[in-house]
């Protein structure tokens, strides 16, 4: 009896073992390493877990980071991360987190590229659409109150 169940054991232990190594890292510990590069300014690592289209911005990035005073970037550099919630809706996810330099939670935004999941760090990102009334979704759109937004002066003097 021994005898048969230890090649169906082995097979088990191996799909298993394969399943995980393709799937990969899960939204949470992609975020971490992610914002752990950031943190380092390892942008080149930091690319390893975003989207194809995340490079530019990571680049962009790593050049305001370089041009800040060495106090400022010690201070990013001895920031930690702790991961507060995860949200998944199929090849879509919403990492929130909190900075320890930080009062507020701030949202990373993953999707799935070849079966793995990437931080989709782009312009979107930085600077939310403006889509929709009140958008709350894992697309990460948002509106501002119109009390937030600049008023635009108009010239009376004509």
């Amino acid at each position: 009896m021994k005898k048969s169940l230890l090649p169906l054991a082995s097979v088990f232990l191996f799909t298993v073992l394969c399943t995980d190594c393709h799937s990969g890292p899960d939204p949470s510990q992609v975020a971490s390493r992610f914002l752990k590069a950031i943190l380092q300014s390892n942008y080149g690592e930091a690319k390893k877990y975003a989207t194809p289209e995340s490079a530019s911005m990571l680049t962009a990035l790593a050049s305001l980071t370089s041009a800040l005073p060495t106090g400022e970037q010690d201070k990013i550099h001895h920031s930690t991360i702790s991961i507060q919630q995860v949200q998944v809706q199929g090849n879509m996810a919403r990492v929130t987190y909190l900075n320890s330099t930080e009062t507020k939670p701030e949202t990373l935004h993953l999707t799935k590229v070849d079966g793995q999941w990437k931080v989709a760090f782009t312009k979107d990102y930085i600077m939310p659409r403006l889509e929709g009334p009140g958008a709350d979704s894992l697309s990460g759109n948002m509106i501002l109150p119109d009390t937030l937004l600049p008023q635009v002066q108009q010239d009376t003097s004509r």
